[in-house]
């Protein structure tokens, strides 16, 4: 059975159902009425009246094992990835080039994952004999109060080699850290402000 449960096929749909036991049979006749993982959640007593199935128990119980699908639909959807980015830096391509062939400096920039319910901030710690290390950090939508957002214009001399402007993202929480800064590419900024706050308010 496939991890994401609304993926189901109407096939696997059936034999999830044959594996809660639901009768062969009655599986069978969501097969005949082309009802996958997407669907299924929605279906009520009534329906499974239409489709056929005519003891109170057998309806009853499929009622109960679409109830668990739902339930697992409804968590999957809130680990959906919404939006997903990376940091942007205020260095000119001429600086970057120099820092890494001069300073070999090189760092992979920090990623950003949007989902339903929280905010991914993935960094790079350093290295090690093992390889690279991360620190993950996890904002839960609860915890976010407010988003508000700065731009930082390059100088002159930066703009003529390509540096961009940035837009720094601030998310206000009410956890102790108070603060989490995302660092964007101009126009992205507002982008992931609104989609920030939509969740804010829908989850």
């Amino acid at each position: 059975m496939p991890t994401a449960l609304k993926k189901l096929s109407v096939e696997q749909l059936g034999k999830f159902l044959v594996e809660k036991g639901v009768d062969a049979s009655n599986a069978a006749l969501f097969k005949e009425s082309g009802i996958d993982g997407q669907i299924a959640d929605t279906i009520d007593e009534n329906h499974l009246k239409e489709m056929g199935i005519s003891k109170i128990g057998d309806r009853l119980h499929i009622l109960k094992v679409l109830g668990s699908l739902k339930q697992a639909k409804a968590k999957e959807s809130m680990s959906d990835t919404i939006w997903k980015g990376t940091r942007a830096y205020k260095h000119s391509y001429c600086e970057s080039i120099m820092r890494y062939f001069c300073f070999f400096i090189f760092q992979k920039p920090d990623e950003y994952i949007l989902a339903a319910s929280s905010l991914t901030i993935k960094k790079e710690s350093g290295n090690s004999k093992d390889g690279i290390s991360y620190e993950i950090d996890n904002v839960e939508m609860a915890v976010i109060t407010d988003v508000d957002i700065t731009g930082t214009s390059p100088s002159f001399i930066a703009r003529c080699c390509g540096a961009p402007t940035i837009e720094t993202l601030r998310i206000i929480t009410k956890t102790a850290d108070g603060e989490k800064n995302l660092y964007l590419k101009k126009g992205t900024g507002e982008e992931v402000a609104t989609k920030i706050r939509f969740q804010m308010k829908n989850t």
